[in-house]
């Protein structure tokens, strides 16, 4: 079986070729047909002596042989259309590229400006605090000069109970000519910079558990070392038995 792609390819760009959906399928009819007749002999397979154990073992070559020429086929065919892919996103990303930076950017100053405003805002608040807590010292120590110290007291205590001035919250823009609002949006990241003391948190029941990622992989691995069958550490050791060939 070639690992070419079939005649009918189409050429959409310099030096890429791709396979057309309908040439696609008919080159793949011979392995369907041979998937088809390994399925039959599989069923009908008995393995009860030496010999037929070395057929099996004939079969599983076969099966081996097939898959990787159709393999082979499947990475010719998506290669090239990986490749076009590729070029594909050599002419879109720039251009995206530059609406994303632009973006970028007046997100930026538009940032600085609700900052700027927040500030402002805040120091309002500051301002009519301070005018406050003056007003009330003013009146506080008019009534104390006049000897009504009961008044002053009740003034100054009534100024220090009552709830911070706020300025108003002042809201910018609205909806655009879209119909779309923009505002700050606040998001909170976290990332693990004390190992340990995570774990011991985790184990501790104060962080949850599902912030570790168990790789199958890593557990393979120390499976591998221990070679043991059973318990070890918390990791249970199996042995898995199966057929390779060599």
């Amino acid at each position: 079986m070639t690992t070419n792609l079939p005649v009918g390819s189409l050429t959409v760009a310099d030096g890429i070729s791709i396979l057309p959906a309908l040439k696609l399928v008919p080159a793949l009819e011979p392995f369907k047909a041979a998937a088809t007749d390994l399925e039959a002999q599989g069923e009908r397979a008995v393995i009860d002596s030496d010999e037929t154990y070395q057929k099996g073992s004939d079969f599983l070559t076969v099966c081996d042989q097939q898959w990787r020429q159709l393999e082979d086929l499947r990475k010719a065919t998506k290669g090239p259309v990986d490749d076009y892919a590729k070029f594909i996103q050599t002419l879109f990303l720039p251009i995206q590229g530059r609406f994303l930076a632009v973006k970028d950017g007046m997100r930026a100053r538009m940032l600085a400006y609700q900052k700027a405003a927040e500030a402002r805002r805040l120091e309002a608040e500051r301002k009519v605090r301070e005018a406050q807590e003056a007003a009330a010292l003013e009146l506080a120590d008019q009534a104390a000069k006049g000897g009504n110290t009961a008044v002053a007291d009740a003034i100054l205590e009534a100024a220090t109970a009552a709830p911070p001035a706020r300025a108003p919250v002042r809201k910018i823009g609205g909806s655009n000519t879209f119909g779309r609002s923009t505002h700050i949006a606040e998001t909170w990241q976290g990332r693990i910079v004390e190992p340990m003391e995570a774990l011991k948190a985790i184990v501790a029941g104060q962080l949850p558990i599902t912030l570790i990622e168990w790789r199958q992989v890593e557990l393979n691995a120390v499976a591998r070392q221990v070679k043991v069958e059973g318990i070890f550490r918390g990791l249970k050791v199996e042995k898995v038995e199966g057929l390779r060939q060599r």
